[in-house]
């Protein structure tokens, strides 16, 4: 049949109806399609409501986070405010023998140094700058108040109403923060400030430089230089004190040399009056009565012994040693509260000691850290209490009880001899590659985590490959590394009986075996140069099945059904089909202008973590992206988190994602909600309408036509609506993403088509009901046609060149030939 058009006196008919309807009516209908209806349902993200958010992120939320570098104390009562990665804890004291955390908060970057004042911690962060933090719930702190705009932060004092803050490469910054809420910064001094001591209005600075520099701040928006010694070596730490009685004013300065002590009666006349050696070097120093507690790094260079050293001062100029605790530690900061000493371990975490007779220090508890974790493995859905083994660079594992997300719990650890680079767990099992950190061979282990709390060492085999990625199949353990410059290895381990290892098959590529990933018989291993594909069916004898050429630096692989994600560095993410191993080809990619340094897949969602370089400083940070890959020829970013320092692994189930960032971070991806409405042209509900989203999401609108489907996975949806003998506008909503906000959509639903026969020696008759509350009847006289034909009258939203608009409402009108 052919469609022709009705003459012109029949539009007019139509038109004159047309503009009826506009006229009668109903209520704001063009503000309900164009969705100003609704938006009361609209939730925002919590942080993004934020005046003072911590991190830029869309669609992924912090659940929790333990570990890091140690770097910072400070103690009130029973509570020790600790700068651990990046996080500020909250520590219970009260017994000295187990430290345990009772609160904390996440901060940007690494929290360098912390101190307390009226129920609130000022933290130095390194790329945070100054926060300030309400701790007068110990279990629950929270930040009030930020200043971001500080060339850096690494130490900080308090002292009349305004924070000093600095770094050893200087400058000494001085913030306003009688405000804690809005601190501002005031005035500066380009200088070492890496220890900082105030004395009424004057201020003394230490540094890397080996110098003390005294600052008159009686006006702190203009410091001036009034006083400057040579310490002789880098200071790290300072305290100032009134002498006894009327003997003026002395600095007590943690150098690597020692403990330095002087006259700073004078500032324009200082002196060394008094000075203590120790073997290795003095990164703290704190005074309680007649005593000064100095924390000590071992000498890498000299092996000089690091420990606590308690020193009586009470003679500035002849300091005598009271007694010490040596050991291999590096402390780099110390405390003193009530009968006990609290030192930093960078690596190790907080170390109580017992100085309750300072003639006999005594060890008494620690509170563990691991401090720069490398690879992730999780326990799986089959142990009684979910865990993760994490393998640090410090050479060491960790055992994390993830059984409250919000609050992982190290509950184990144990020392290696070489840095584990990748690690899977079978039943009690752990098997890590390692090598030496530093491009040399090392081998791998078997660790026994049936007991948690004390991971022991099952076995393990030293290798002349350095080892770089390990995965488990079949009762096999497949490794990979490199034997040297660009000479790729793969090896293969019978395991079936975990107390006797056998190598059973060998292969050499071209490439440096970064990470390796399992799917039915071959391997799939990212080498540096891309992707290599290794048949394992006879392990025997693997070989190299094929490989693709990513033109970039292959990192990291996953593998998923046809498809292989890979990691690539500077060029980002590339999907490959690997639907026929011996036939890859690239599908797509994604460059996010970002370092691509790792991916995990679960679901329909890649996970990348990326890398970011700050041009003027070199500090990386990191980002966490999302992508829905379920049209893996076009990947989508559904949400994002910023705001790790540099991230080294990440792992997935169940929609949690664990990442191994200076510390364990543990994050959750969010889900989003669909809702709206259905209405008539007037704006009146309908009720009773089918809406679906997807196969298994249906739902049907309410007696206010509204509908809503809730906490459904991020990603692209089409919405339909159906109500037999019934068409709505729009037909259907197709949504790229969901944004981290709630969707809103209004359809409208429109009345039946209307149809009659019209032929030349007849009238006909076309009726439209209910149309914006109104009766349309469309006459068509005897004459009106010169054919016999099916002529229908379709409501619509927009013409599409058949019908006339107005005011956005249209008819399709047409006459079929019979």
């Amino acid at each position: 049949m052919n469609r022709r058009k009705l003459y012109p006196a029949i539009s007019i008919v139509i038109l004159a109806g047309l503009i009826t309807l506009v006229l009668f009516g109903g209520d704001n209908w063009l503000g309900r399609l164009f969705g100003t209806a609704g938006l009361d349902d609209i939730k925002r993200d919590r942080l993004e409501q934020s005046a003072r958010p911590m991190f830029d992120r869309q669609n992924v939320e912090l659940v929790g986070h333990i570990g890091g570098t140690a770097h910072a104390i400070a103690v009130q009562g029973n509570y020790a405010y600790t700068g651990i990665g990046s996080e500020l804890a909250v520590l219970d004291m009260s017994d000295p023998m187990n430290p345990n955390r009772v609160g904390y908060v996440v901060l940007p970057g690494q929290v360098m140094d912390v101190k307390f004042a009226d129920s609130l911690v000022y933290a130095a962060s390194d790329l945070g700058g100054l926060r300030v933090v309400d701790v007068s719930n110990p279990a629950s702190p929270y930040p009030v108040g930020y200043l971001s705009a500080l060339a850096c932060a690494e130490s900080i004092f308090l002292s009349g109403g305004y924070a000093y803050v600095g770094c050893n490469n200087g400058p000494l910054q001085i913030v306003d923060i009688s405000n804690p809420a809005s601190p501002m910064l005031v005035g500066s001094w380009k200088g070492s400030a890496g220890g900082i001591a105030v004395f009424e209005n004057t201020a003394y600075v230490t540094g890397k430089d080996g110098a003390l520099a005294v600052l008159d701040v009686t006006n702190p928006a203009s410091p001036a230089q009034v006083g400057s010694l040579s310490i002789g070596s880098p200071a790290s730490s300072i305290v100032v004190q009134a002498g006894k009685g009327s003997s003026g004013r002395y600095a007590y300065i943690a150098s690597d040399s020692g403990l330095r002590i002087v006259d700073v009666t004078d500032p324009a006349s200082l002196s060394i009056v008094g000075s203590f050696d120790t073997p290795g070097w003095a990164s703290g120093v704190t005074l309680k009565d007649d005593l000064a507690y100095l924390a000590c790094s071992q000498n890498v260079s000299t092996g000089g012994s690091g420990g606590l050293w308690i020193v009586d001062v009470k003679d500035p100029a002849a300091p005598v040693e009271v007694s010490h605790i040596g050991n291999t530690m590096l402390y780099s900061q110390v405390a003193v509260e009530g009968n006990s000493a609290y030192l930093v371990e960078p690596a190790h975490g907080i170390q109580v000691m017992d100085i309750s007779n300072p003639a006999a220090i005594q060890e008494a508890g620690i509170y563990k850290t691991f401090p720069d974790p490398n690879v992730i493995t999780l326990s799986g859905d089959n142990a009684s209490t979910p865990f993760a083994v994490i393998g640090d660079r410090s050479r060491s594992l960790a055992v994390v009880d993830l059984a409250d997300a919000a609050n992982p719990r190290l509950v184990g650890s144990r020392d290696l001899l070489y840095v584990p680079q990748d690690l899977k767990l079978s039943g009690n099992f752990v098997y890590i590659a390692s090598n030496d950190g530093a491009g040399g061979p090392g081998g791998w282990y078997l660790i026994d985590v049936s007991d948690p709390s004390n991971p022991a060492e099952a076995g393990f085999n030293p290798s002349s490959v350095v080892h770089s990625g390990v995965a488990l199949a079949g009762g096999f353990a497949y490794f990979t590394g490199e034997y040297n410059q660009n000479q790729g290895a793969f090896n293969i381990v019978d395991i079936s009986n975990p107390s006797s290892p056998n190598d059973v098959g060998a292969l050499e590529f071209s490439g440096f075996g970064e990470t390796i990933e399992i799917q039915a018989n071959y391997a799939y291993v990212a080498d540096g140069h891309g992707l290599q594909v290794i048949d394992i069916i006879t392990p025997t004898a693997p070989v190299a099945v094929q490989s693709i050429d990513t033109d970039g630096y292959a990192r990291s692989a996953a593998v998923s059904g046809d498809y292989a994600f890979v990691a690539n560095w500077s060029k980002g993410l590339q999907i490959i089909d690997i639907s026929d191993p011996a036939e890859l080809h690239m599908v797509s990619s994604y460059n996010p202008s970002r370092y691509v340094s790792d991916v995990a897949i679960s679901g329909k969602y890649a996970y990348l973590l990326e890398v970011a370089v700050t041009s003027e400083s070199g500090q990386r940070t990191s980002w966490l992206e999302v992508m829905d890959i379920s049209d893996p020829s076009a990947p989508a970013v559904v949400g994002y988190y910023l705001g790790f320092p540099y991230a080294r692994d990440i792992a997935v189930a169940n929609d949690t994602i664990y990442v191994a960032a200076g510390g364990l971070y543990v994050l959750r991806l969010g889900t989003s909600a669909i809702s709206g409405s259905v209405v008539q042209a007037n704006g009146s509900p309908v009720p009773g309408v089918s809406i679906s989203a997807g196969p298994e999401m249906q739902t049907t609108t309410d007696d206010l036509g509204n509908f809503r489907f809730d906490g459904i996975p991020l990603g692209g949806y089409e919405l339909t609506p159906a109500l037999t003998g019934y068409t709505f506008y729009p037909p259907a909503l197709s949504s790229a993403t969901i944004s981290p906000y709630n969707q809103y959509q209004i359809f409208t639903m429109l009345p039946p088509t209307d149809t009659a026969v019209l032929s030349p020696d007849a009238a006909a008759n076309l009726d439209l009901a209910g149309l914006q509350g109104q009766n349309l009847n469309v006459e068509f006289p005897a004459g009106a046609a010169t054919f016999t034909g099916t002529i229908s009258l379709e409501p619509t939203i927009v013409s599409d060149g058949a019908g006339f608009a107005f005011a956005g409402h249209a008819f399709n009108l047409a006459v079929l030939a019979n």
